[in-house]
């Protein structure tokens, strides 16, 4: 039996709001329909049909608003959840410039991000329930973990990319080298560890490499911290890399 998990609606700007969620087991595709209700007293109204597992709602009718839910449909499963992350018009406008910057300033390149899904599953490939081990040593799968995460998405963005450099890191006993790039973008969608960036389009794929620095702040009369600004450190993935085929 599929569920949808983790339904959430996060307000990023004064007009911007990003819905994600996710499925146990993962699914790789599926067919979802995504509405919005402006107040408790109104109907809900269709917004969006995808395949994917996020959505940015860009609309003035969000603005000054506490009260919009959000109602998605898919998987014979219906979820409703409500905005659970605001800031204040001071922080609204501090992402506003950075996303002008990024966006209108040609300092960004737009890309598109995969963000992993904060549940693990059992790899169905090489995973035995039976005697709770892996039981493949090559897995198409998988990583030879056992563990397989879906993935968030698609979320488009804007990403400044900085030069790229050549480092050595260590990979159990054996050194190795790798280029990494220095990053930022805004606060859009979140960003973390081993979360995917597809440069331009279908342009090449980088690996999030260590956790974002994030720039937050407490907003006024909300005791979450929002973030407005996170930079980070990209490298470059191969083909096939851990088998997830994006």
């Amino acid at each position: 039996m599929r569920v949808i998990t983790n339904f959430r609606a996060q307000k990023k700007t004064y007009d911007t709001v990003l819905i994600t969620w996710e499925t146990a087991p993962v699914v790789a595709t599926g067919a979802y329909n995504l509405f919005r209700r402006l107040n408790d007293a109104d109907e809900y109204y269709k917004i969006a049909t995808m395949n994917g597992t996020a959505y940015i709602d860009k609309t003035d009718l969000i603005k000054n608003n506490k009260e919009i839910s959000y109602k998605l449909t898919g998987l014979d499963e219906e979820i409703e959840a409500k905005i659970d992350c605001h800031g204040d018009n001071f922080l609204y406008e501090i992402v506003r410039t950075l996303d002008f910057r990024l966006n209108e300033c040609n300092t960004g390149v737009k890309s598109t991000a995969y963000c992993r899904s904060l549940t693990s599953l059992h790899c169905p490939e090489c995973w035995s329930e039976a005697q709770q081990k892996v039981i493949k040593t090559n897995c198409s799968t998988c990583d030879g973990s056992g563990i397989i995460n879906g993935f968030i998405g698609p979320v488009d963005l804007y990403v400044a990319y900085g030069q790229g450099k050549e480092t050595t890191y260590f990979d159990g006993n054996a050194s190795r080298k790798r280029t990494i790039y220095p990053a930022w973008t805004s606060n859009l969608p979140i960003l973390k560890k081993g979360d995917i960036v597809i440069r331009g389009l279908g342009g090449n794929r980088y690996i999030v490499i260590d956790t974002p620095v994030y720039q937050r702040y407490v907003p006024l009369n909300n005791d979450t911290e929002f973030i407005v600004r996170q930079d980070f450190y990209l490298s470059s993935l191969h083909d096939g890399h851990f088998g997830w085929g994006l």
